[in-house]
């Protein structure tokens, strides 16, 4: 008798723990189907971009250019923020401020 019911025990307590590892529906979720068409090219997706963002000729008035970011080294341990300014033809400068110091470098044409 006392075997019979421990065999019970374990068994519910087999069920209890194999039920979740069930695997969940093989439904696919509601997503558009793939198109069989070509993909556009590099050139094509270049000319779409410079046309939503102003056009080339918006791009070529530009003479500056400005980008900030983080950065981070996890092997060392240590995050930071990175600055770049350009302005045409050929000047850059950028500053890298990383843990307690900070790097500059400025590039010019001799």
């Amino acid at each position: 008798m006392k075997s019979t019911v421990k065999l019970a025990v374990i068994s519910v307590l087999l069920l209890a723990y194999t039920v979740p590892c069930f695997s969940q529906s093989t439904s696919t979720p509601n997503a558009a189907p793939a198109k069989d068409g070509p993909l556009p090219s590099v050139d094509e997706i270049a000319a779409k971009s410079a046309k939503g963002s102003g056009g080339k000729e918006a791009w070529a008035k530009l003479s500056t250019l400005v980008m900030t970011g983080t950065m981070e080294i996890p092997a060392a341990g240590l995050t930071g923020k990175i600055e770049v300014y350009s302005k045409a033809p050929n000047k850059t400068l950028r500053i890298v401020t990383l843990a307690d110091g900070q790097f500059v470098k400025s590039i010019t044409p001799l």
